[in-house]
């Protein structure tokens, strides 16, 4: 199992090496939990710091909490979304709201 993660991880930085990727997202799993005593941070530090290295900008998803917003920030993730900042909309009802015809 270890060395099938391994190998994955290799692949998909080789990967992004190769295509101009500019954003590495921390999914929510990762997210979820960050401003508690979880072993999760670390992962989610790891994830941001190779994401910065590899000159992406980094975006936490599926922030819910104040905390985990300020805790994934400290990590590095200079971008965030989740229900702590809007929640989801219908395609029709965000046209409606932030976007206007000139």
């Amino acid at each position: 199992m270890a060395a099938n993660v391994h190998n994955q991880i290799d692949e998909a930085l080789k990967l992004a090496g190769l295509l101009a990727i500019t954003l590495l997202v921390a999914f929510k799993p990762l997210v979820q939990g960050l401003d508690q005593v979880d072993p999760t941070a670390s992962i989610c530090k790891a994830v941001s710091q190779i994401g910065r290295d590899l000159g992406m900008s980094v975006l936490a998803e599926g922030v819910e909490t104040q905390a985990e917003g300020q805790a994934a920030q400290a990590l590095g993730c200079e971008l965030a979304q989740g229900c702590l900042y809007g929640r989801p909309v219908l395609v029709e009802e965000f046209e409606k709201t932030w976007m206007t015809l000139t």
